[in-house]
């Protein structure tokens, strides 16, 4: 049944003009496209290499400019302006936010990319580099391509920056919060990760990387290829292979290093919260972000209580709050908007 139905999706697609194209684009822009036809469009852009890049190409175009200003969702409008976006590439719009639209059971590429909203921030070139912002929500995920094509995908309550010298002078970013990325290689400019405590130099490799500002531990994880990387306690850089995991704790000199599965890495992009003995402050805080609630302890000798194990995104914060209190001997109340957990009489 559903391999009738993408057959029947591509034979549609042989037929679609550039125009269409266009239009489709256009309608998910503004966020009108209808569940099928972003489907035709996403298995359009994986049909080959070039309609990837023409996607990607919407990154460079003149095609909002005025649009964007003066008539958010102005559909007639912003079609010329796309179709005038030749003849003007002084200025930029950047592909930056994307948020929940629908499951899509292909490669999991359409389940993120489809998955998403994009939202957009114009700006006009000038002789110095300028410097976009993303912001990803608690409770929310975030899935973009940089210009050389390395995709980025941001955890909830994350920060990302990025200038627009990116990809010609230099692919450095930085970073708050966890990502996941998928380097596009380019041996003349190395992809550079920077967070308040450690960086990262890659050359085109699949890893991810941890670092919120309000958790005590920092994870990187290499899926594929090699990276060097930079610890503030560290004077030499420490070379990261395929299957290893570095975990280090702020303001402590040393780390720790252990095989993972590969296959779980960044996890949370499926929808799934594993916890790998996690101290529970951290805990806390990622149910923080995930589930935007506010969640206390009555005592910070808890934080060391460690825990093992993992969640659906599809479960309620009780029934988590359930588990891990009762592992931990703890319990918890739900008052005034507030969980406090405390321990047992």
């Amino acid at each position: 049944m559903y391999i009738n139905f993408v057959l029947i999706i591509k034979d549609r697609i042989m037929y679609m003009k550039k125009q269409d194209i266009d239009q489709l684009i256009i309608a998910f822009l503004e966020h009108s496209i209808s569940e099928e036809d972003a489907e035709r469009l996403f298995m359009w852009v994986n049909e080959q290499e070039e309609n990837k890049q023409y996607l990607l190409s919407y990154q460079k175009a003149n095609l909002v400019t005025d649009f964007w200003k003066q008539s958010r969702y102005n559909g007639d409008l912003a079609y010329q302006q796309f179709l005038k976006r030749q003849k003007n590439t002084q200025k930029k719009v950047f592909v930056h936010h994307l948020r929940s639209f629908m499951k899509y059971a292909a490669v999991l590429f359409f389940c993120v990319f489809i998955g998403f909203y994009f939202y957009h921030y114009l700006g006009t070139s000038v002789h110095k580099a300028e410097e976009f912002i993303v912001c990803v929500p608690n409770s929310k995920h975030s899935f973009f391509y940089l210009s050389d094509s390395t995709e980025v995908w941001l955890n909830s309550g994350s920060e990302f920056k990025y200038t627009s010298d990116y990809g010609t002078k230099n692919r450095e970013v930085y970073l708050k919060g966890e990502a996941y990325f998928c380097v596009r290689k380019n041996q003349q400019l190395p992809f550079i990760v920077k967070t308040d405590s450690v960086s990262v130099r890659v050359y085109g490799t699949k890893f991810s990387i941890r670092n919120y500002s309000d958790m005590e531990i920092v994870k990187v994880a290499l899926q594929e290829g090699k990276i060097a990387l930079n610890l503030e306690s560290e004077k030499d850089q420490l070379f990261v292979q395929p299957e290893e995991e570095i975990v280090y704790r702020k303001g402590q000199s040393g780390y720790s290093k252990k095989y993972i599965d590969i296959h779980k890495v960044a996890d949370w992009r499926r929808g799934i919260l594993r916890f790998d003995m996690e101290p529970l402050s951290d805990i806390i805080q990622t149910l923080r972000r995930q589930y935007n609630v506010e969640i206390q302890m009555e005592s910070t000798t808890y934080n060391q209580k460690v825990f093992y194990g993992s969640f659906s995104v599809n479960q309620s914060i009780t029934e988590i709050l359930d588990i891990v209190s009762s592992s931990l001997d703890l319990q918890y109340v739900y008052r005034d908007n507030v969980y406090s957990i405390y321990s047992k009489k």
